[in-house]
């Protein structure tokens, strides 16, 4: 592999041939260090998400119905949705760009961001840069800035400079991700894949953030951060199984080796602990792995036992909730 990850043990679940949608690399600057995408149209064709609705609609549903009527709407809307890809440079966060493809009409898009004839307008190239209510990483007000830029493509980010250098890789006016970049096939989806999160060069923004927030870097998960090379994150479905898996390439193999150890330690605790069946169920599904510098773990289910799990809690909500307003 080109990617400084290597696929492991019964953790990691690379298939040849992948069936879910890929991130648009041709779209995502060659300057990116980090790289979410969500394939929304694999999520809401799968049997977990459509057992769920199913639970939640059916006749003999506990839930209220009110919330199915707005979970059916909800779901409406996220089925226009086809990608998610969210990208930055580093770790401030006014720097993410994020990449919608769907459905949308562009009436609808400027309706959910309150754009209007009377809205901020920046011109870059043959594009029309909106500006738009945003909200910061607090909840507070921010400013956006979002261009729609085809019928299926919404660009939008909270930094005009990373909105514009966005619209330059699409337009093939800036350098996208490359073959030789390790982002580009660490986003190559498993099959059935629902959504992959990578990053390169993860030390490297641990000791910016460190150096940025005084005082984080004495706690024990920054400190662990900041041996890692790349990560990567999956999750999705197949063969009946919902499956995550996650990937990290340390340092040096003795900073592997300790992570190894400290989450096969920390296995055996939660299993010690285990509150009840279920939960032993579940921690007896996560596996640990090593190969060298490489750490894995993985974790597999049958999508039939979470949905008779999940059917199981809504009842005994529902018997909870009407027995407190029974006379």
């Amino acid at each position: 592999m080109k990617t400084r990850i290597t696929a492991i043990g019964l953790c990691v679940l690379l298939a040849s041939t992948a069936l879910a949608g890929p991130a648009n690399t041709s779209a995502i600057p060659d300057a990116a260090k980090w790289v979410v995408h969500v394939d929304v149209s694999a999520v809401t064709a799968s049997q977990i998400a459509n057992g769920i609705m199913g639970l939640i609609t059916g006749n003999d549903s506990p839930v209220p119905a009110d919330k199915v009527a707005k979970a059916v709407k909800g779901w409406a809307l996220v089925g226009k949705v086809h990608s998610i890809t969210l990208f930055g440079p580093g770790i401030d966060e006014s720097e993410a760009v994020v990449l919608v493809t769907s459905k949308f009409t562009e009436e609808e898009i400027k309706n959910a961001a309150k754009i209007d004839a009377q809205s901020e307008t920046a011109n870059h190239g043959n594009h029309v840069i909106y500006t738009f209510a945003g909200k910061g990483p607090a909840g507070g007000p921010r400013e956006g800035y979002g261009c729609i830029y085809d019928n299926t493509t919404v660009v939008a980010g909270a930094s005009l400079a990373q909105v514009k250098a966005a619209l330059d890789v699409l337009d093939g006016k800036a350098k996208c991700l490359g073959r030789a970049n390790p982002l580009t096939e660490m986003l190559a989806p498993s099959k059935g894949s629902f959504g992959v999160i990578a990053a390169v060069d993860v030390n490297t923004m641990a000791g910016a953030a460190m150096k940025a927030t005084p005082g984080v870097g004495n706690k024990p998960g920054s400190q662990m951060v900041a041996k890692v090379q790349d990560l990567r994150v999956e999750s999705g479905e197949t063969g009946g199984n919902l499956y995550v898996t996650a990937n990290a390439s340390m340092l040096e193999e003795d900073d592997a080796k300790a992570i190894e150890t400290m989450l096969n330690g920390l296995l055996a605790m939660a299993m010690f602990k285990a509150p009840g069946e279920d939960a032993m169920t579940l921690l007896k599904a996560i596996k640990v792995d090593r190969k060298g510098r490489n750490v894995a773990v993985g974790m597999q289910m049958s999508v039939e036992t979470i949905l008779d799990k999940i059917g199981e809690k809504m009842a005994a909500a529902a018997v909870q909730i009407e027995a407190k307003v029974r006379p």
